[in-house]
C-alpha cells in the first residue's frame, strides 16, 4: 500500500507541479467560455457598422417612404445604420444599373442590393443580392424593415389601422417555469442548453487530456526502459493503478478549481445570464452525480488509455486507437439537441446505460429533464461494473505489454496475454 501511495503521489506531482497545469487551469475556462458564450454575446450586440445597400423598384415608386425612414435609422453609437441608395426604373433600364451594382458588390463597395416591383404587394418574393448571403443580421434587418412597411401598406389599403392591428395581434409570451423535486423555478432553453453542454464538455476535455497524458507516460517509460526498473520494485498492477489514481486526483483538483472560479464569476455577476443558467442547475444532487460520473467515467477511459499505451510501440501508432475513443466522447455533444427535445425517449434512455457514452448522456438527462432516481443509480452501477471489467482486462494485458518492444501485437496475441499466469 505504501508503494502504491508513492506512485500516486509521484504521478500527481508530475502533473500538478508544471507550468502546463497552471496554464491549462487558467486558459481552459476562458476557452470554454469563449466557445459557448461569445457567439451569443456577439449576436446580441447586433450590427455595429454602417451597411451600404441599394434598393431598385421597377415600374413603381411606392417604397420611397420606407427608404426615407431607413435613411434616418442609427446604430447604438449614433452612426447611420444604412448608407442607402434608392432608384426607380423601367424594366428596360435595369440591366446597366444591375451590372454596375454587381461590380460594386464584387469590389466590396456595396454590401447588398434588392430588386422589387409592384408584385411585392401581392406577396411575391423579392430578389436579394450579396456576395455574402450568410450575414444573417443584415439579411434579417432588411427583411424586417421591408416586411413591416409592406404589411402596414396592405392594412391601410383595406381600411385597417396598422398600429391598432399590431397591438391587437401581439403574441402572448410564455415564461418557462421548470418543475423539479425542489420546487419550481424560472428557466429557459439557453440556460439548460449551455449548462448541460458546459459540464459535458468539462468531462470530455478532462478525460481526453489526462487520458492522453496517461497513455504517453506509459509509452515513454516503456520505450526508455524505465518501466523495467519500476517492475523490479512494484507490480505492474500497482504501476497502472498508481498512474490512474494519481492523474484522477490531478484532474479532480483542476475541476474543483474551475468550479470555484465559475462560482466566483457567477456570484460577482460577471458571467452573464448563460453562466447563471449553468450555475442554477448545479444543485447538490447534480453536483454529486457529476462528480461520481466524472470519476468513474475517467477511470473507465483511463484503463483503456493505459491498455493502448501498453500495446503500442510508439505514440504515432497510438493515434489510430485514440480516434474511436474521441468519437465516443464527442457523440453526446453532437446529439445534444435531440436529447434536449426528448430526454426520456427510449433510445436516449438506452444510450444512458451503455458505458462508453453513459456518463455524458446521463449527465445531460439530469440537466434537461426530471428522471427517476433509479436511472442514474442503475447507469452508475453498470458503469462501475464495466470499469471493473475493463480494469481487469487492461491489467492482464498491461503486465505483459509494458515489457514487450518492437512491432505492435495482434489481437490474438493480446488475448493470449490475458490467459498468461
Amino acid at each position: 500500500m505504501t508503494k502504491l501511495w508513492v506512485l500516486i503521489r509521484k504521478e500527481y506531482r508530475m502533473v500538478v507541479n508544471t507550468r502546463a497545469f497552471v496554464i491549462s487551469t487558467v486558459l481552459t475556462p476562458l476557452f470554454l467560455g469563449a466557445m459557448l458564450f461569445l457567439p451569443g454575446i456577439l449576436a446580441s450586440r447586433g450590427e455595429t457598422r454602417t451597411d451600404t445597400i441599394a434598393i431598385m423598384e421597377v415600374g413603381s415608386n411606392t417604397l420611397r417612404p420606407l427608404c426615407e425612414r431607413m435613411a434616418i435609422d442609427t446604430l447604438p453609437g449614433g452612426d447611420k445604420r444604412w448608407n442607402l441608395r434608392y432608384v426607380t426604373l423601367t424594366a428596360t433600364d435595369t440591366a446597366q444599373v444591375l451590372a454596375e451594382w454587381t461590380q460594386e458588390a464584387l469590389d466590396n463597395k456595396l454590401d447588398a442590393y434588392i430588386i422589387c416591383d409592384s408584385t411585392i404587394w401581392t406577396g411575391e418574393e423579392v430578389s436579394y443580392y450579396a456576395t455574402n448571403v450568410s450575414r444573417l443580421t443584415l439579411f434579417r434587418s432588411l427583411r424586417s424593415d421591408l416586411s413591416d412597411y409592406v404589411v402596414s401598406g396592405r392594412l391601410e389599403k383595406v381600411g385597417l389601422d396598422p398600429e391598432l392591428t399590431a397591438a391587437l395581434t401581439t403574441r402572448v409570451e410564455l415564461q418557462p417555469i421548470k418543475i423539479g423535486d425542489t420546487g419550481r423555478s424560472k428557466a429557459d432553453f439557453l440556460s439548460d442548453y449551455f449548462g448541460g453542454l458546459l459540464f459535458t464538455m468539462i468531462m470530455m476535455m478532462v478525460i481526453i487530456s489526462y487520458g492522453n497524458t496517461l497513455m504517453r507516460s506509459v509509452i515513454e517509460e516503456k520505450t526508455s526502459r524505465i518501466i523495467e526498473v519500476l517492475v523490479s520494485s512494484v507490480t505492474p498492477g500497482q504501476i497502472m493503478s498508481g498512474k490512474i489514481l494519481g492523474l484522477a486526483a490531478a484532474s479532480m483538483s483542476q475541476v474543483v478549481i474551475w468550479i470555484v472560479m465559475g462560482s466566483v464569476v457567477g456570484t460577482g455577476g460577471l458571467g452573464g445570464s448563460y453562466l447563471g443558467g449553468a450555475a442554477s442547475i448545479f444543485s447538490p444532487s447534480f453536483a454529486l452525480w457529476f462528480v461520481l460520473f466524472l470519476i468513474i467515467g475517467f477511470s473507465f477511459y483511463s484503463c483503456i488509455f493505459a491498455l493502448i499505451g501498453a500495446i503500442v510501440p510508439t505514440e504515432q501508432d497510438a493515434q489510430h486507437f485514440v480516434g474511436p475513443i474521441t468519437m465516443f466522447l464527442v457523440m453526446p455533444v453532437v446529439i445534444e439537441f435531440a436529447i434536449i427535445e426528448s430526454p426520456s425517449a427510449m433510445w436516449v434512455r438506452m444510450l444512458s446505460f451503455i458505458p462508453p457514452v453513459s456518463p455524458s448522456i446521463m449527465l445531460m438527462r439530469l440537466t434537461f429533464g426530471r428522471i427517476e432516481v433509479w436511472e442514474p443509480v442503475l447507469s452508475l452501477a453498470i458503469l462501475i461494473a464495466a470499469t471493473a471489467g475493463v480494469a481487469w482486462f487492461s491489467g492482464r494485458v498491461f503486465r505483459i505489454g509494458i515489457l514487450m518492444t518492437g512491432k505492435r501485437p495482434t489481437l490474438p496475441e493480446i488475448l493470449k496475454w490475458v490467459n498468461y499466469k
